[in-house]
C-alpha cells in the first residue's frame, strides 16, 4: 500500500481571478482517491524583488 501524496501548487499569477490559480482548483477536485492532498499557497505575501523598482546610483 503507497502512502497518500501531499502536493503543494504555486501559481504564477497574484490575480483574483487567475487561470492558473483556476487550474490548480481543478487539479485539487481530480486527485485521485487515497488521501492525496493538493494545498495551494497564496503567495501575495510575499515580497518579490524587482529591479525595476531599485534605484540607480
Amino acid at each position: 500500500m503507497s502512502s497518500p501524496i501531499k502536493l503543494i501548487g504555486l501559481s504564477g499569477s497574484l490575480r483574483r481571478v487567475s487561470c492558473n490559480t483556476g487550474l490548480l482548483r481543478a487539479a485539487q477536485t481530480l486527485l485521485p482517491d487515497g488521501g492525496h492532498s493538493l494545498e495551494i499557497l497564496n503567495l501575495v505575501a510575499v515580497p518579490f524583488y524587482t529591479a525595476d523598482l531599485q534605484e540607480m546610483p
